[in-house]
This record gives structure tokens, C-alpha cells and sequence, in this order.
């Protein structure tokens, strides 16, 4: 059997176990479905590049698909810039918002008592 049929059939097979687990990992079904299709992607490529199918292909694109989670979260990780510093101005282009008062809340503020209005 072809390697394009062998991967057809096991979409058709084991996809939606596939998503379940991405789902897991990432709480998002469109993130799910890019994860899945990364990994299949990869196992795709690495099986035409070696020639070496799997014995076990659903636990082996079950792997993938957790280490290509690890991958983008690692990608991910490594761009974000930890701190402990608070910054003291807004990014520019941004400005500070005042909390938002609720309609009762604002009402109040317009009538206090004691200061002449009924």
C-alpha cells in the first residue's frame, strides 16, 4: 500500500483520537486541529525521508502529536520576556483605562445626598 493511502486511512481511523488528545493538551479545537495536522505533517515527511513505517501507527502519531504540542509550547516560551518589573507607562499607542463604573454606580455620583438634589 502506498505511504498516501496508509496515511488516508488512519486520518479516517484514528483522527478523531488524535483531536481528543490535542484537545487536551490544548483546550482550543482549532488549535487542536493545527496541532494534528503539524504532527501529521512531520510523521508524513520523516516516514517518506527514512522509508520506515511504524509497527504501531495510532501510538506513534499519538506521539507526535504530544511532541509537537512541546515544540510550539516551547517555541512560544522562548519568545516571551519574563520580568519583575512593572512597567510604568503604557506602550505607546495605548492609554490607561479608568475602571468602569456601573449605571447604578454612576447614577450615585451625580446625586449625593445631603447636596441639594432631590
Amino acid at each position: 500500500m502506498h505511504l498516501d493511502d496508509v496515511v488516508t486511512e488512519l486520518v479516517e481511523q484514528c483522527g478523531d483520537r488524535l483531536l481528543r488528545v490535542a484537545y487536551q493538551l490544548t483546550h482550543d479545537a482549532p488549535a487542536a486541529q493545527d496541532l494534528v495536522q503539524e504532527a501529521l505533517l512531520r510523521v508524513y515527511q520523516s516516514v517518506r525521508h527514512r522509508g520506515l513505517a511504524p509497527e504501531d501507527w495510532y501510538a506513534y502519531l499519538r506521539r507526535a502529536v504530544i511532541n509537537e504540542y512541546v515544540r510550539t509550547r516551547r517555541l512560544r516560551s522562548s519568545t516571551e520576556i519574563v520580568t519583575d518589573v512593572v512597567p510604568e507607562r503604557p506602550a505607546a499607542g495605548l492609554r490607561p483605562s479608568a475602571p468602569r463604573r456601573s449605571r447604578r454606580e454612576q447614577a450615585r455620583g451625580r446625586h449625593r445626598p445631603g447636596d441639594g438634589h432631590a
